[in-house]
């Protein structure tokens, strides 16, 4: 049965007649001391794709970080489905997912909280060329008039009424 060198030596640590550690206690503590120093040899490096910059010489003392997008998709952890990882809150600080928990939602800011809501408030839209292709209307509107209306900027609007 192999020991753990870390655990106390089963003899008396300290001499109760002198006061003096005990040759157990003595190997005991050199045993943590040369397989302490073991780790201050030696070199630790960052290869390139690593995800990780910095290391050194480990008596010189270390410094790792994270390389600039060191970490990939594939290291993130599993994430509810529907959702997108981010921060909702308008501070800085750890991400989380942002969960859609119901169909016909679109992300948006609200309120300084990143929501899923089931519609975009859009105050003003500026196209080029907009389509809505949606249910058709079950009826048909009955137009009795025309009356062209021009803007200043040369723009012809057409406003279509059935009043007589």
């Amino acid at each position: 049965m192999a020991s753990n060198k870390n655990l106390p030596p089963p003899a008396a640590f300290v001499d109760p007649n002198t006061g003096l550690l005990t040759r157990q206690a003595n190997n005991f503590l050199n045993a943590i001391t040369a397989s302490s120093n073991v780790a201050a040899a030696g070199d630790i490096a960052t290869p390139p794709g690593s995800g990780l910059e910095g290391g050194g010489t480990v008596a010189d003392g270390v410094t790792l970080s994270i390389a600039p997008n060191g970490v990939t998709f594939g290291m993130f952890q599993q994430i509810p489905a529907c959702s997108v990882v981010g921060r909702f809150q308008n501070s800085t600080g750890n991400v989380s997912a942002v969960q859609a928990v119901q169909n016909r939602t679109v992300l948006q800011r609200v309120g300084d909280q990143l929501v899923f809501a089931p519609s975009v408030d859009v105050p003003a839209v500026v196209t080029d060329a907009l389509t809505i292709n949606d249910t058709p209307a079950a009826s048909a509107a009955t137009v009795t008039h025309s009356i062209p209306i021009e803007t200043a900027s040369g723009t012809m609007y057409i406003l279509l009424s059935n009043v007589p």
